[in-house]
């Protein structure tokens, strides 16, 4: 079902520990443009690289997710990203100022928060689909995935109604 892409109305700011690196870091969310997607920027490093939050960029993490560009790497991202697709964020720019978000409780829920904080604005372009009109199925070793097309459409696939 198509829906017009998502971003925040405003800047927010959180702050607090990495769960692997133990050091204090800071982030801000900012409004991004349409068809931006999720940018990480290190704005404690030279030029201020971005690294793209998606899965072209995965790098390899232990127990926590890590994007990674070159030698530039931003990681435990996975509670920030879950909270965007929760709340269907699609373009956002987190300024970090270390290499690892703050863990803050462990779970989405803080990100959530934050996110609600700023205020979700709706952008004037649709947000692009997947449509899956035949079954798919995808293997790795022991673990595998399989996607079918729905026989209905589903009122509920837009999102969830999320109240905090």
């Amino acid at each position: 079902m198509a829906r017009k892409q998502q971003t925040i109305k405003k800047t927010v700011e959180y702050s607090g520990k990495g769960l692997f690196t133990g050091k204090e870091s800071q982030l801000r969310l900012c409004p991004a443009e349409t068809g931006t997607g999720i940018l990480f920027t290190r704005m404690d490093l030279p030029d201020s690289p971005v690294v793209p939050g998606t899965a072209d960029f995965l790098g390899g993490g232990y127990n926590c997710t890590v994007l990674r560009q070159n030698d530039v790497e931003v990681k435990t991202v996975e509670h920030l990203l879950s909270a965007c697709i929760g709340l269907q964020v699609d373009n956002l720019i987190v300024e970090l100022d270390g290499e690892e978000l703050p863990v803050a409780d462990g779970s989405a829920l803080p990100y959530a928060k934050l996110l609600k904080k700023a205020g979700i604005e709706e952008q004037n372009e649709q947000k692009p689909t997947l449509l899956i009109d035949e079954p798919v199925a995808v293997s790795d070793g022991n673990a595998s995935v399989l996607a079918v097309p729905s026989s209905e459409e589903d009122p509920n696939a837009t999102g969830l109604d999320i109240n905090f």
